[in-house]
């Protein structure tokens, strides 16, 4: 008993170490982008590095985590999928509009959840639901600036993207949460995902343009900086770190993204950062949490009462 409060805050580290990495994410995106790639471009290459990374480290540390049973190869195949959809739209948005209006609207995928949720689980719309829906409907337009008529520029294809974003990792966080039992390690999970999201990504990105890239050492350094610093050391950290914690406090933590995201953008590349934007934050932060913290407390219910262990975050 003693160990259990050293084992979370310890875990609780790792967790915020690797949500605000990712909020990093902007850096590298808008780089890449200035010099020629598209958000396909981008997504390919983040997958493409930390495949054969991931590939590499398991060669090494243990070849038996190449296993795979036949049957899953489709699960893997589909959470890929999602991850794709999931990046390109992200870094699209990320383009077009400031890093924390993206990485806002992307982590609104827990209400994305809460509608398959109705469907998978049968839940119900409760008045606590549609309460947290409308506070967080308030703190996007908030942040987004409607309100404060600080809108002028504000790139609807960019909102879109990122709306779009949340949706699809809302989609694949749903099926990594049904696919927990499944008993695969971090790593596994981790090198089938990103190798079929890198396969399903080479015949729509400009490959020979991007292999081309790794000739100048500028952006070398910033395809690595994606693939490894901010992509397969957070996603381990994360996917490590979640399985230790409750999902109240893995919820909470995971906001670290945002935080960081929004003073990379205001720090690095001079986006506002005025009290209107920083209240509608809170308010999003705050019914993301508690929806993320009902919906998993439901789905690890459901998967209890059939005799399924449940896992954290994935």
């Amino acid at each position: 008993m003693s160990k259990t409060p050293n084992l979370n805050s310890g875990a609780a580290l790792v967790v915020a170490i690797g949500a605000a990495s990712f909020g990093f994410l902007g850096i590298p995106v808008r780089f890449l982008g200035d010099n020629g790639f598209s958000a396909m471009d981008i997504t390919m290459v983040r997958h493409l590095v930390t495949a054969v990374a991931l590939f590499v480290i398991i060669l090494v540390v243990d070849r038996s985590l190449l296993r795979a049973r036949p049957r899953d190869v489709l699960l893997f195949a589909l959470f890929g999928a999602f991850k794709l959809m999931s990046d390109v739209t992200l870094f699209k948005s990320q383009m077009l509009i400031d890093l924390s209006l993206s990485t806002l609207l992307q982590m609104t995928a827990p209400y994305y959840v809460m509608v398959f949720s109705l469907f998978l689980f049968k839940e119900r719309i409760t008045i606590q639901k549609m309460i947290t829906v409308i506070v967080a409907f308030i703190g996007c337009i908030l942040v987004t600036g409607i309100v404060t008529g600080k809108h002028d520029d504000l790139n609807f294809v960019g909102i879109a993207c990122a709306c779009m974003s949340g949706l699809f990792f809302g989609m694949f966080t749903l099926g990594c949460k049904i696919g927990a039992d499944r008993q695969y390690a971090p790593m596994t999970t981790m090198f089938y995902i990103f190798l079929f999201a890198t396969l399903f990504s080479l015949p729509l990105a400009d490959d020979a343009m991007v292999l081309g890239s790794f000739a100048n050492a500028e952006m070398l350094l910033y395809i690595l900086v994606l693939g490894f610093v901010l992509s397969l050391l957070p996603f381990y950290c994360t996917t490590w770190g979640v399985k230790r914690l409750e999902v109240t406090k893995a919820s909470l933590i995971s906001v670290m993204e945002l935080v960081t995201a929004a003073i990379v953008g205001a720090a690095v590349f001079g986006e506002e950062l005025s009290a209107p934007r920083i209240v509608g934050m809170f308010l999003v932060i705050l019914s993301i949490v508690i929806m993320d913290v009902k919906i998993w407390g439901k789905i690890r219910e459901h998967r209890r009462s059939k005799g399924v262990s449940a896992d954290g975050h994935t």
